[in-house]
Parts: C-alpha cells; structure tokens; sequence
C-alpha cells in the first residue's frame, strides 16, 4: 500500500538537511505508478525495478537532497488515471478503499508538498513550448507515438524551472518519445525514461 512506500510527514521534518539539491520534475505517468498496488504491475518483472527508482528519489526528498515538481495539470492526471483503474480498468485496485487510499495519500504528499511540490502554470510556459514544437515535428518517430500538448508543456515547464533555479532539471516520465525529445537540447530538461533507466543513472552525491 501507498503508505509502505514514502516517508511519514514525521520522519520528513526529522530528515537530514543538505547542501546538494537535485530538482525533479515527474510526469503523470511515472507519479501514478508510486501508488499503483505491487501486483498490477505487467509484466510482474517492472515492479522491482520501479521499486528500486522509486526509493532512490523518495530518499533524496527525505534527506533534503531533492526535491520533486509536479506540474499542477498532472495532478488532475494522476488523479484521472486512478479512477480510469478504478472504474474502467480492472485489476488494478481491489476494492474502493484501496482505491480511495491511493488518491487521499496523494492529495495529501501534494498538499503537504513534501513528497511532490504542484508547479503551476505561467505564460512563459506556452513561450517555451514553441522550442519543443520546433523539434517534435522535425525528428522523426522511431518508436511510440508524438507527444500531446500537456506532454509538451512539461518539457517546457522544465526549461523554465532550469532557468529560475540555475542548474539542472531531471525530468521523470513513462514517456519515450518525451525523453527522447527532451534529450534533443541542452536547454529543456534532462530526461529519464523510466522503464530502462538503471538506478545508477539518475544524479548522485
């Protein structure tokens, strides 16, 4: 359950303070599955490598040595995906209670703002987008499918997060062809494709 994977707001405001700072920001995609029940996982073999990450960045949020932006539209995704699982989708959640745990213990880390911080929205968001537009339908497709708008306002969400804050963005998504195109620039974030990315990848001390 939810609860297993992340930290108690107690052990957080007890958690160690340090002077390197990695800033995440997480796609729908990959902040859904914090809460997806272990057994749901298809093929079952995704669940110890998800795992595995999950702890890694959870850590750095505990130790204060990370902090992860979630962008304030994928919210309303996170929260679509879990009634999708829930009333479309079976075999993912058991019964409404764990259903319902899911999604209060997510608004909760998002309220508390200690598991994930919402980023909202500015214009300088949709000034940014025209960058990605510019090599999303310059590149071509070799494996899923283009990206939407929102998949694009993340990667432009993260160029402006990698200018306020002055160093580097590390963009979490399920996505590959937003990893992939995020990886185009030096100026949009660097992206992790989750499913294949080794632990060992992600920043480090």
């Amino acid at each position: 359950m939810p609860e297993r994977w992340w930290a108690s707001s107690a052990r957080c405001q007890k958690g160690i303070k340090s002077i390197f700072v990695f800033h995440y920001l997480i796609d729908s995609s990959v902040a859904s599955d914090f809460y997806r029940p272990p057994k749901s996982f298809l093929p079952a073999e995704d669940y110890p490598h998800h795992r595995l990450l999950q702890e890694y960045v959870t850590r750095q949020t505990l130790y204060g040595q990370g902090i992860v932006f979630i962008a304030c539209f994928c919210i309303t995704e996170v929260l679509n995906t879990f009634a999708r699982w829930w009333f479309r989708e079976k075999g993912v959640f058991d019964s409404g209670d764990q259903y319902s745990l899911a999604r209060n213990t997510f608004i909760n880390h998002v309220r508390e703002r200690k598991s994930f911080y919402s980023y909202d929205m500015t214009r300088y968001h949709n000034i940014n987008s025209e960058k990605v537009f510019r090599v999303e339908h310059r590149i071509k497709l070799t494996r899923g499918k283009h990206m939407s708008g929102l998949d694009i306002l993340v990667i432009a969400m993260g160029m402006e997060l990698k200018r306020i804050c002055g160093n580097e963005i590390h963009l979490l998504t399920k996505d590959y062809r937003q990893a992939e195109i995020a990886n185009k620039k030096p100026t949009f974030p660097k992206a992790y494709y989750w499913p294949e990315t080794p632990v060992s990848d992600l920043p480090h001390v």
